[in-house]
């Protein structure tokens, strides 16, 4: 007999157990043990880590505005690029936008990268591609990484605060 129990963690990860009853024989005394989580203690360790760099960087304010991301794989493989919340982009930025904005790497201002800032004109759907594959790779941005995107739009800079 096999009993499941889901649980989710403060970030939205859900993890899957099962508690496996092996019956022997009818009648007999049944022995019950719990099956390996589908994640091993070196994924949780990440989600740890993750939920760590999660709850320093809702710590981060500012006059600008500013949206938090969890990098996930479409941010550091391709298609490289960044989405942006909807909310964020109805506040913030015009439909049909397509522009170029210069990153800079927060408390290393000198350098910057060109970006690709899109919005669609349609709907409240933004990006941020086009030089955000080499920013990547040249400050390491890694899967789960916690990113804080700060816009000064009028200079057309965003700020990245990376943590880790």
């Amino acid at each position: 007999m096999r009993e499941a129990i889901v649980v989710k963690d403060p970030i939205g990860a859900t993890w899957r157990m099962q508690l496996l009853r092996d019956n022997k024989e009818a009648g007999s005394s049944s022995e019950t043990r719990k099956k390996r989580p589908q994640s091993s203690s070196s994924a949780l360790d990440r989600k740890n880590e993750e939920l760590e760099a999660y709850q320093r960087a809702k710590l981060f304010n500012s006059d600008n505005p500013f949206f938090i991301c969890v990098i996930r794989t479409a941010s550091i493989s391709r298609p490289f690029r960044i989405t942006m919340p909807r909310n964020f982009v109805r506040e913030n930025l015009a439909k049909g936008l397509y522009e170029e904005f210069k990153l800079h790497l927060s408390g290393n201002e000198d350098n910057s990268w060109s970006v690709r800032v899109v919005t669609e004109a349609k709907d409240n759907i933004g990006r941020i591609s086009g030089g955000w594959k080499k920013f990547v790779q040249d400050n390491n941005v890694k899967l789960n990484d916690v990113c804080v995107f700060e816009m000064q739009k009028e200079q057309k800079i965003i700020i990245v605060h990376i943590y880790k």
